[in-house]
């Protein structure tokens, strides 16, 4: 005859292991003692249901190695995401927080499962429904997010490191040739044109020209305050050249250089494919940003003073007296004018 096998006795406090049935596809139960009622009996806690005994034990030895908040394993992975958003969104721009709003929506799929419970095989599907472009930005938020919950204690892996992510083919850029840029000045008063022709000779980036607020340009003394990004980029000093001097004052509105009918801005979102294809349809083929590439390459040819182009494009100069005097405002404007293609 068979002998009972007598259960193991765990110490105080450290949880147990019930036996549900044989009826029971997991009849194994793991609990613990969350409290007492007024009449002394003991409220337990349910950590989990298992098929074997040794899983069950083996989940009472890990919780009690790193004893975890149980109500923490409900949050969902869209509640992480606000809790993260909130701390997070006040350390970068505007133009952070709208595309970090915009990327969480392709992770609806996952917004009510508990974010404990996710795993690299729920965010590879995701992330292999994306372009890789995409792919590797929604990676390097789930980093953060995971780097946040991480610190709570909410999970104890983090599960953006297991990702797969698909190689980028970056494309080799190119410069406006004079005659693309002369083809350009053809089309002057054109709207997309005159944008493109601002980025040509300013070296800005498009979200900062459609961002550039008209009560920040000073038309009288030929700069703009504005820029995104870096530290060094924020709040710059960016001389307007003599020759698209014009076109901002043809185009300025009450609220932005370059405004619809009602007031509001452009979007970089809506009209940076219309950017794209007016180009193609004049016959060049360049991306918006090039435009930069090549005013930085053009100062480089001319060989413009180093430390004015970086303070005009907002790249780090290492200057710790780089303020912006009026002196300094007016050495950029004198160096802009001795920009030209």
């Amino acid at each position: 005859m068979r002998r009972k096998r007598k259960d193991l006795r765990f110490p105080n406090s450290y949880g147990g292991i019930i036996y549900l049935g044989a009826r029971r596809r997991k009849p194994y139960a793991v609990r613990i003692t969350e409290g007492w009622t007024q009449d002394k009996k003991q409220k337990y806690r349910y950590l989990g249901y298992f098929e074997k005994r040794l899983d069950a034990l083996q989940c009472l030895v890990e919780y009690n190695k790193n004893p975890y908040d149980l109500d923490a394993r409900q949050i969902t992975f869209f509640e992480v995401y606000e809790k993260w958003s909130e701390k997070h969104f006040e350390k970068v721009s505007k133009l952070s927080v709208r595309n970090y709003r915009s990327q969480i929506k392709k992770f609806e799929p996952l917004y009510n499962l508990p974010f404990y419970d996710l795993n690299g095989n729920h965010y590879q599907e995701i992330i292999d429904n994306n372009s890789a472009t995409i792919a590797h930005t929604l990676k390097s938020m789930l980093a953060s997010i995971y780097a946040f919950a991480m610190k709570r204690e909410i999970v104890d892996k983090d599960y953006s490191k297991a990702i797969d992510l698909p190689i980028v083919e970056r494309k080799q850029k190119t410069v406006f040739t004079n005659d693309e840029i002369a083809l350009l000045w053809k089309q002057e008063g054109e709207v997309y044109a005159d944008m493109l022709l601002i980025l040509l000779y300013s070296g800005m980036r498009i979200t900062e020209l459609l961002e550039m607020r008209s009560e920040n340009v000073n038309l009288d003394e030929r700069y703009m305050r504005g820029g995104i990004k870096t530290k060094a980029g924020i709040d710059r000093v960016i001389p307007i050249h003599k020759k698209i001097d014009p076109i901002i004052k043809r185009n300025i509105g009450s609220n932005f250089i370059f405004q619809g009918s009602q007031g509001g801005r452009y979007w970089y979102n809506i009209h940076g494919q219309k950017i794209i294809k007016f180009m193609k349809n004049i016959g060049i083929n360049h991306t918006i940003h090039e435009t930069r590439h090549t005013f930085i390459s053009q100062c480089d040819r001319l060989e413009l003073n180093k430390l004015l182009t970086k303070r005009v494009v907002g790249h780090h100069t290492g200057d710790i007296t780089d303020k912006y005097t009026h002196k300094h405002i007016q050495e950029t404007v004198d160096f802009i004018d001795r920009f030209d293609y």
